[in-house]
């Protein structure tokens, strides 16, 4: 099994057959990958109407979940160095002009600067080295 994050990083069309092929693989009981988070610190986060809490250990979730998570709240992800509600990040909020700051529970925003990482089952996944992007050529025109 490839670690997923590696996966995401690669450069389209490649990303989505390496997705695909992730996805089909064989694997033993459920499928359930593990998520946690990349600091090993505990870590909540809302999607699609609930609220996902993520221990120390991780969280174990269907594969199609893990793709979501990692593209929303992953290395790379959305909502990575933003608060979640707002979408603001610290830029943003330290720059709103007071009157517009009102309108929100400063006490609520939070902004993710963790992120959540595939842990692969097993020691030999954990070291494989991640794929190589394909290099990009320039178009030659004759």
């Amino acid at each position: 099994m490839r670690k997923l994050d590696h996966i995401l990083r690669l450069p389209e069309p490649e990303r989505t057959q390496r997705l695909r092929e992730w996805l089909e693989e064989e694997h033993e009981g459920d499928g359930r990958v593990l998520i946690r988070s990349a600091s090993g610190k505990p870590m909540t986060v809302r999607y699609r109407g609930q609220v996902l809490d993520f221990n120390q250990q991780g969280r174990r979730v269907p594969r199609r979940v893990a793709i979501d998570l990692l593209l929303l709240f992953g290395e790379n992800g959305i909502h990575r160095g933003r608060d979640q509600a707002t979408g603001f990040t610290p830029e943003q909020w330290v720059g709103l002009r007071p009157e517009y700051k009102k309108l929100f529970d400063e006490k609520q925003i939070r902004f993710l600067e963790d992120y959540l990482t595939h842990v692969p089952d097993g020691d030999s996944e954990e070291s494989e080295p991640a794929p190589e992007p394909v290099a990009e050529r320039p178009i030659v025109v004759r």
